[in-house]
């Protein structure tokens, strides 16, 4: 994987868990997010709130950021602790970076809303075109430590990134002397193994070659996103699609309720005409005489 970040290594049970705690340290590390953006999206109230059963958590924090004495930080209740860490935001320019170190990177993950971290890490945009301009170099460090980091934990495979990519952007992108390993590689497995696989690409030319030469936003929206994102529920899902209405043939007249009044209403005006012309009176009654019995 890339330097930064390597000496971390999360011990959570899942490899969604671990993902995301590993590369919110590398986007710390380097530079991607800072302490501010941190306390901007994670008020007092939230983490106190989500650490409103670890007593000890929440000491951990007020302790150095408040001065609070640990038996005193041991008993402040959630709303208190929230309170006493707003008021130290205040009044403290070292209370944002403190925050971030007292809380574990895996505690952030099984604390924090899950949805909340992924909104603070990616918010920047550090894939997009104008963010890349800026620093190249670190936006491409970066991306290359999530597709690594997602690769190690289980989240895609190796044929979710190159097809994700897709054959034909890296027949396009590139250069010749990256596809030149490729098509000797192909060979020389052909040869000696019979295939070549999508983990073999990927040992030729790793992400490292992906991120140097693939724009970074077209393997965000290819791979990042849909394989990372929202198959493993860092981002809401989609809305369920609208239900298609079928239309039915206006000729099917037979399907189609008869309107009120139809053959009924005709057929009662012969029949009253008849009444009014049979010889004293006799035939069929007009409407008006009819009775039930």
């Amino acid at each position: 994987m890339s330097d930064a970040g390597q000496t971390f290594k999360s011990n959570l049970p899942e490899g969604r868990q671990r993902f995301l705690s590993e590369v919110i340290v590398h986007g710390l590390d380097i530079g991607i997010r800072d302490d501010y953006d941190f306390v901007r999206n994670f008020s007092p109230l939230i983490i106190m709130e989500g650490l409103k059963n670890e007593p000890k958590l929440r000491a951990r924090i007020l302790c150095p950021t408040t001065n609070l004495m640990e038996e005193v930080a041991l008993r402040a209740r959630a709303e208190d602790a929230a309170t006493l860490l707003l008021l130290a935001l205040e009044v403290r320019e070292d209370t944002a970076a403190k925050i971030v170190a007292h809380i574990h990177p895996d505690d952030r993950v099984l604390f924090l809303p899950i949805l909340l971290l992924w909104n603070y890490h990616t918010e920047s945009g550090f894939w997009k075109p104008d963010a890349v301009s800026k620093n190249p170099a670190r936006s491409k460090q970066h991306l290359q430590f999530m597709l690594e980091c997602a690769l190690a934990n289980g989240l895609v495979t190796h044929q979710d990134i190159v097809d994700g990519v897709g054959f034909d952007t890296i027949a396009s992108r590139f250069p010749n002397t990256e596809l030149a390993k490729l098509l000797r590689a192909t060979v020389t497995a052909g040869r000696q193994k019979g295939s070549y696989a999508d983990r073999d690409l990927l040992e030729t030319t790793p992400a490292s070659v992906f991120v140097e030469h693939i724009p970074l936003d077209h393997i965000w929206e290819n791979v990042i996103g849909p394989k990372v994102a929202q198959a493993h529920g860092f981002i809401e899902p989609p809305p369920p699609a609208e239900p298609v209405l079928e239309l039915t043939d206006s000729s099917d007249d037979e399907d189609l309720p008869e309107e009120e009044g139809g053959d009924d209403a005709e057929s009662a005006a012969p029949a009253e005409a008849t009444a009014s012309d049979a010889p004293n009176g006799e035939g069929i009654a007009p409407k008006a005489q009819l009775r039930l019995s």
